[in-house]
């Protein structure tokens, strides 16, 4: 458990360390070199996954023209070029969330340019 929560910590700490949950992380990082490891666990619980910024990010674009494909393509696991064309859409919305200090976005990153990459074989 001790490796699993260090492992997990170390994943939040690349991608959070400078926005709004930097406190939690610290806090987290005191508790594990600790050895409170349940106790850094609590704190880790508190802190977005992957999906959680998704669908926030997602609807904070729900003015723009390219929330449509994107929750029609999320929803249905969609291979089609509008999909596609909305994941680079939602890249680029991820930088711009980055350059106004919301930098826990980029957790992101790497899994929707993943995907454009294995979308793109397909087309």
């Amino acid at each position: 458990m001790v490796k699993n929560t260090a492992l997990k910590l170390v994943y939040y700490e690349t991608y959070l360390k400078e926005s709004q949950y930097a406190p939690y992380v610290q806090r987290a990082r005191i508790l594990l070199d600790e050895g409170l490891t349940d106790a850094a666990e609590e704190v880790l619980k508190y802190l977005p996954d992957e999906r959680v910024l998704l669908e926030e990010l997602v609807n904070k674009l729900k003015d723009k023209p390219v929330y449509k494909a994107l929750k029609r393509g999320l929803r249905e696991n969609s291979t089609d070029v509008k999909f596609v064309k909305a994941l680079f859409s939602l890249g680029t919305h991820i930088l711009i969330e980055c350059e106004q200090g919301n930098t826990e976005y980029k957790m992101l990153l790497s899994t929707v340019y993943h995907k454009i990459g294995s979308l793109l074989k397909d087309i």
